[in-house]
């Protein structure tokens, strides 16, 4: 290509270019996709609402739980062993909810659901699959 003259090499170097280019879609597409994601909104709602579940829930019941989704009033919590499932639900559950109705952050939810899963599997974003066990 040295020999040919500029115009032509410009041509060239363009029609192999738009060839070469896959058809993707913009990045204000992929943004506004992932943006407007269940995923994300549960992120961003659940972030204060994990900060008061470290600060309220005890530390060994924290390690075998945890908050995965908020949809509707409901909060739910994936627990890995029935015996935790058992005291949440029978022990602590009723006042966990009248403790997060008091906080800002949880002023809208109206029922915490406990489900048994595996816990440790949440993405960056909140997103997982659970198993319930309701």
């Amino acid at each position: 290509m040295a020999w040919a003259e500029r115009g032509r090499q410009q041509e060239f170097w363009t029609r192999r270019n738009k060839s070469r280019r896959p058809a993707g879609v913009s990045i204000g597409v992929v943004a506004k996709s992932f943006l407007d994601g269940r995923a994300f909104k549960d992120a961003l709602r659940l972030g204060p609402l994990r900060a008061w579940w470290e600060e309220t829930v005890p530390a060994e019941l924290r390690k075998h739980s945890e908050l995965t989704a908020v949809r509707g009033g409901k909060l739910t919590v994936v627990v890995d062993d029935p015996a935790v499932k058992f005291v949440f639900e029978r022990e602590i559950g009723r006042r966990l909810l009248t403790a997060l109705r008091g906080e800002r952050c949880g002023a809208a939810i109206r029922e915490i659901s406990y489900q048994l899963g595996s816990v440790g599997s949440v993405g960056p974003l909140g997103n997982r699959g659970t198993e319930s066990n309701e």
